[in-house]
């Protein structure tokens, strides 16, 4: 009994992203920067419609890693990111040509970060 519930631990935390696979992501919580200050709304029973209604499209997004590149598709459109470098942490960073949007990736782990810099806002995604 003992080693199914280690091997099912092992399991559920030994997730990385599998390239050319694709991962549906929901949203996990927002922050928002105005004026210096930065406000975090996480997804729960209260919040759920609320960010459904403001983040439209962008609530519910797919990823597809792919070698040195990430694709991101919102309903029927998709955009290429390429790969910039990797950080300190060793999370994965891309951006579009004209780094309007920025992806982290940490390959450890079932979450991602997007930065919309326009928009002063970050939204993180739990992908399955």
């Amino acid at each position: 009994m003992k080693k199914f519930l280690i091997i099912g631990m092992i399991s559920a935390f030994a997730f990385a992203f599998n390239l050319n696979q694709t991962y549906t992501c929901e949203t996990l919580g927002v922050s928002l920067k105005q004026n210096n200050q930065v406000r975090n709304i996480p997804n729960n029973v209260k919040t759920y419609k609320m960010l459904k209604k403001a983040l439209k499209s962008l609530y519910m997004i797919k990823i597809r890693p792919e070698k040195k590149k990430l694709t991101v598709y919102v309903d029927k459109k998709k955009d290429t990111l390429d790969f910039v470098k990797k950080l300190p942490n060793k999370v994965s960073l891309y951006k579009t040509k004209e780094s309007d949007l920025f992806v982290f990736v940490d390959a450890n782990s079932s979450q991602i970060g997007m930065e919309v810099p326009s928009d002063g806002m970050m939204i993180y995604y739990q992908c399955k």
